[in-house]
């Protein structure tokens, strides 16, 4: 019943779980392009969901990253 709430009203979800981390610095790009599913190489403010790889390829996480600022490779 509380979806249809949410569906038909508004809704307030925690998600004090879900964590931030800023990666920064000439080799940010190329950690995350190593580490994701998806190009992260795209323009600043685009967001992108993506996957978070281990070495076999299957999947550790999901997440969304945000472009802040253009890097130089």
């Amino acid at each position: 019943m509380e979806h249809l709430g949410t569906r038909e009203r508004a809704g307030l979800f925690d998600e004090t779980s879900f964590s931030k981390i800023e990666l920064r610095g000439p080799g940010a790009l190329t950690l995350l392009q190593r580490l994701c599913a998806n190009d992260i190489d795209q323009p600043v403010g685009r967001v992108i969901y993506t996957q978070m790889l281990n070495p076999r390829g299957g999947i550790e996480c999901d997440f969304t990253v945000t472009r802040l600022k253009q890097t130089v490779l």
